[in-house]
């Protein structure tokens, strides 16, 4: 077999082999290109041709490796994982690919671990949640910690997070939304406690006020739906369960209730 010609391409070198009338294109590392000393015209015999594929295959497993982190940052874990799943490469290989990749640079499980936190904070997200993630993603609970004491925002996140939630919930009961902000800010990764201080302290003086217009409109619009099938004391009797069912003080349907009975007795 002879090297009948190269081609540099990046940081690459791309071997041209005959052997009798065949040709197969190899590519290499520059720098494995340099160590084996190749040449144009040279003669490659058995055990060399077997090393330079040998080196051919790490050059292209490498490449892969680095399209797939160039795409999106991973952990050793994450990175571990889709060499097993995709490639078939031996065990060995696998572990000396991520060592090189940990050695450039390329993987750097504290760097991933504060720019993962970094994010998920700016997203609101609470430091359970957080955590979980991270623990999936192969990052050890040490590390995890470690990088959560450098931030001191989890009580700030928690009340814009709420705050968030309670724009969006305008035309619900003020026991309802402080209910439903309790919850999501838990599954949003908050502790209980975090959860249930800020939903209990938060502004709600904006959304009291709309109480009274906010049960006349939802019980209208469950009355019309209702009364295709419903009248007199079974119409009102499921209307008094739903206000109750969002939130709504017992005194407050009841009076709403006898307003639209009075305003169809003026009808």
């Amino acid at each position: 077999m002879f090297l009948k010609e190269t081609e540099v391409r990046g940081n690459n070198v791309i071997l041209k082999l005959t052997d009798g009338g065949e040709e197969e294109k190899v590519t290499l590392s520059a720098d494995d290109f340099y160590a084996f000393r190749l040449h144009s015209g040279m003669e490659i015999d058995t055990e060399r041709y077997r090393e330079i594929k040998a080196a051919a295959e790490k050059t292209a497993v490498f490449a892969k490796c680095l399209h797939k982190l160039t795409a999106h940052d991973r952990s050793v874990r994450e990175m571990k994982d889709w060499l097993s799943d995709n490639l078939k490469i031996s065990d060995s290989l696998r572990d000396e690919m991520i060592q090189r990749l940990e050695r450039l640079g390329w993987l750097d499980d504290e760097r991933y671990c504060r720019e993962q936190i970094t994010a998920m904070k700016n997203s609101l997200k609470g430091e359970k949640l957080i955590r979980d993630t991270l623990l999936r993603k192969g990052i050890s609970p040490r590390l995890i910690d470690d990088c959560l004491r450098t931030f001191d925002d989890e009580a700030d996140n928690a009340r814009r997070c709420a705050e968030k939630i309670l724009r969006s919930r305008t035309g619900s009961s003020l026991r309802k939304t402080r209910e439903e902000i309790r919850t999501k800010l838990m599954q949003r990764g908050y502790s209980v406690a975090l959860a249930a201080e800020t939903a209990e302290h938060l502004d709600y003086s904006g959304l009291a006020e709309k109480q009274d217009d906010n049960l006349r409109a939802g019980m209208r619009k469950t009355e019309k739906r209702l009364s295709r099938k419903y009248s007199g004391y079974e119409l009102r009797s499921r209307l008094y369960r739903w206000g109750l069912q969002q939130g709504y003080a017992a005194d407050v349907i009841n009076a709403v209730l006898d307003e639209m009975e009075s305003e169809y007795e003026e009808d």
